[in-house]
């Protein structure tokens, strides 16, 4: 199995594209990451759950409940160490590599599913609240091999990531590897 950032970077470092938005990638050596964006953590849950009366979840709430895991381990293991920093066993009822399937899994009362908020976990038949947390962050990052020559659109975004680049904060793969 590979993952999409993997995807992207065979890409990059191919030279079939001068830039791709992706995770960071600690092996990579020879690629730079400049953070673009960070995604907050939700936690998608069936309309009738009770915590969707919640304005934003407690990792404390998700203590005891069944959960659906995204199989792709970048995303499985930095979910599980959120749950390991807070001491929450969890209870997985079932995995996918498929935001669609995740969410029918939830819709379907199997599980809740934590991810990062992006357009696709907007579907019928769940909700979605806020985790509130502040420890662990996910980001998107500007990727590009900073040693290949660059067209000048390409220079210029570079420049522009680089001007307005996040602030890394709490723990995620690129600050910890700083740490």
């Amino acid at each position: 199995h590979v993952s999409q950032t993997e995807n992207l970077l065979g890409d990059l470092k191919r030279r079939r594209c001068e830039l791709a938005f992706c995770s960071f990638a600690p092996a990579e050596k020879d690629v730079a990451f400049v953070p673009v964006l960070e995604l907050p953590f939700v936690v998608a849950m069936p309309a009738g759950d009770p915590l969707t009366a919640c304005e934003a979840v407690e990792p404390e709430q998700l203590r005891d409940r069944a959960l659906v895991f995204n199989a792709e381990p970048v995303y499985s293991s930095l979910i599980q160490r959120i749950f390991d920093y807070y001491h929450i066993t969890t209870i997985v009822r079932g995995s996918s590599n498929e935001d669609s399937v995740l969410l029918r899994m939830v819709a379907d009362g199997m599980g809740l599913l934590i991810s990062t908020d992006h357009p696709q976990m907007h579907t019928d038949g769940t909700v979605l609240r806020p985790l509130r947390q502040e420890v662990f962050h996910r980001y998107i990052y500007l990727a590009y091999l900073p040693d290949a020559p660059h067209t000048n659109a390409a220079g210029e975004v570079i420049s522009f990531a680089k001007e307005h680049a996040l602030k890394e904060e709490g723990l995620q793969p690129k600050a910890c590897d700083r740490a």
